[in-house]
């Protein structure tokens, strides 16, 4: 189980906590970097909700997570699919001001499930990809971007 940047534990199914199993799976440095890089954008992301009047709410996304997993991840299996997924992930965190772990975490699962059509290491730089866009845009929308 991972520890939070103020040493509270994580659930198993978070984010986090994935990431020490897929560096262990990965072997490569390059998948490790990666890994670690995801590392950072989540734990920044987290670490600023941890601090926020709203931590003890955060709790009560889990289910919407899981909703959001199951319903809209499911059916996608191409790769064209899953951009047009994480095009609307980035739209609707922009239309309610704010990324949340319902927009970043289903997004992480619908690329890990394209595994067997790209590959072990593509699917990671595009996690890198997806996990930079997402801290961009919170960065963009905390300074009140538009």
């Amino acid at each position: 189980m991972g520890r939070r940047p103020d040493g509270a534990r994580l659930p198993e199914s978070s984010a986090l906590g994935i990431i020490p199993a897929m560096a262990k799976q990965a072997g490569s440095k390059l998948a490790i970097g990666v890994l670690a890089g995801l590392v950072l954008v989540l734990s920044a992301l987290l670490f600023r909700s941890n601090r926020s009047p709203e931590a003890s709410a955060r709790q009560s996304l889990r289910p919407a997570i899981e909703a959001e997993i199951e319903k809209e991840t499911a059916g996608l299996d191409t790769e064209g699919a899953v951009d047009a997924y994480l095009d609307r992930l980035e739209r609707r965190a922009r239309a309610q001001g704010k990324v949340t772990a319902v927009e970043i975490e289903p997004g992480m699962v619908a690329i890990q499930r394209l595994g067997a059509v790209l590959g072990h290491k593509a699917v990671m730089e595009k996690q890198a990809r997806f996990g930079d866009r997402m801290q961009k845009l919170q960065s963009e929308l905390g300074r009140g971007g538009s």
